[in-house]
């Protein structure tokens, strides 16, 4: 019983970490590991207000595929500049 309790628990946590991942992750952590600054902090702190006043989230992908495509369909796709700035870091 123990054991099954930590395994639910675990895997609890896993789906959280999971939904939070994917639904409040801006495009640029998405599309590059190890790049990060405030501004993603700004993009999560706004889903999470949307989602929050609206009991929706604003863009809810399934995976990191779906994501991107949700939130290019909202605010369309970035330039091939931008691509490359954060492309090169």
């Amino acid at each position: 019983m123990i054991l099954s309790n930590h395994i639910h628990s675990f895997t609890h946590s896993l789906i959280d970490r999971q939904y939070f991942i994917n639904r409040y992750r801006p495009p640029e952590c998405l599309i590059c590991e190890g790049y990060y600054n405030y501004k993603m902090d700004i993009w999560g702190a706004g889903c999470v207000l949307f989602e929050m006043l609206t009991k929706n989230p604003i863009f809810p992908g399934s995976n990191e595929i779906d994501q991107l495509h949700r939130i290019h369909l909202v605010i369309g796709s970035p330039s091939k500049l931008t691509l490359q700035k954060i492309m090169m870091g």
